[in-house]
């Protein structure tokens, strides 16, 4: 309550949406094709077979090496966890105790910069290409970098010390470059 910020329980947009009786029409009308795709697919391999064939070779192609996958989202995740706050409380600290306010914004902007293009810029696509993932890995990956990056970023324009930094280095370019 002290932002003046009050959460609300509301109802999302989908729910609303579904209220519509075209929107639900819609909705069962795509369950009913998937059934009917998985139905006839299941129909033809029994025809053409004899028998069914529950083969899922695609998938475990496209979704392999998941161990990858889980090493380098964790990774991703515990540096969106804890690296910007860690940074971002040093240069409190610091900006109160130093005579150098100007210096230590600066050097905790590019920090803060360089660790983002590190571990959520170069490190996923390195994965990517390194461990030759396959798509549905490679595209969890990439999602996942994509989603760790929103994050961090709203967390930055939220933390409100942050914006300082973004101020401080609007003012120095400004005035001393």
């Amino acid at each position: 309550m002290e932002d003046g910020k009050v959460f609300v329980a509301r109802r999302s947009i989908l729910d609303e949406l579904f209220e519509i009786s075209h929107v639900r029409t819609i909705y069962h009308m795509f369950i009913a094709a998937l059934f009917l795709f998985i139905i006839s697919t299941l129909a033809v391999d029994y025809i053409d077979q004899g028998r069914l064939v529950l083969d899922f070779d695609l998938f475990f192609y496209a979704f392999g090496q998941l161990g990858t996958v889980v090493w380098a989202w964790f990774i991703m995740f515990t540096y969106t966890l804890l690296g910007p706050y860690h940074v971002l409380s040093q240069w409190a600290d610091l900006y109160h105790r130093s005579s150098w306010n100007m210096s230590v914004s600066v050097a905790t902007a590019v920090i803060l910069l360089v660790a983002q293009m590190c571990v959520l810029g170069y490190f996923p696509v390195f994965v990517v290409v390194h461990y030759q993932l396959p798509p549905a890995s490679r595209f969890i990956v990439i999602l996942e970098q994509v989603l760790q990056n929103m994050d961090t970023i709203s967390l930055d324009l939220c933390f409100p010390l942050l914006i300082y930094i973004y101020i401080y280095i609007y003012i120095y370019v400004k005035y001393y470059v």
